[in-house]
């Protein structure tokens, strides 16, 4: 058996942090909950995880700016993320070299699909 994998979310939004981690862990993921991009990034650094859910509009470091950090970081470079969204624009892949964008509202299925399209295989 597998161990579960680390979704680690960052969105200033509580009510949009506890509905994604509340479908990702009834789909078995071990899901880290980060308010802000400061949290998320000490978060990360603390216990990388399989994947990051990252919102890119929040006040203070913004979702831009975490990647920016993520990608600087040896540790954490390969780490994927999935970036959500409400700004509507086909410029937030090509500038910021997601794994994947979620554009919010975004349902169920889309983000089950974006995180498990994002998360790398387990070691056998």
């Amino acid at each position: 058996m597998r161990p579960p994998r680390r979704v680690l979310v960052i969105d200033d939004n509580e009510a949009h942090r506890q509905v994604v981690a509340d479908v990702l862990a009834d789909e078995g993921y071990q899901v880290c909950l980060a308010a802000t991009g400061e949290d998320g990034l000490a978060a990360a650094r603390a216990a990388p995880p399989d994947v990051l859910l990252l919102d890119l509009l929040m006040p203070g470091m913004d979702g831009a700016a975490v990647l920016e950090e993520l990608r600087r970081d040896a540790e954490l470079s390969g780490v994927p993320v999935v970036v959500t969204t409400g700004v509507h624009t086909s410029h937030v892949k090509r500038l910021l070299h997601p794994d994947a964008v979620l554009f919010k509202p975004f349902g169920i299925s889309e983000l089950l699909r974006a995180v498990e399209g994002a998360v790398k295989p387990a070691p056998a």
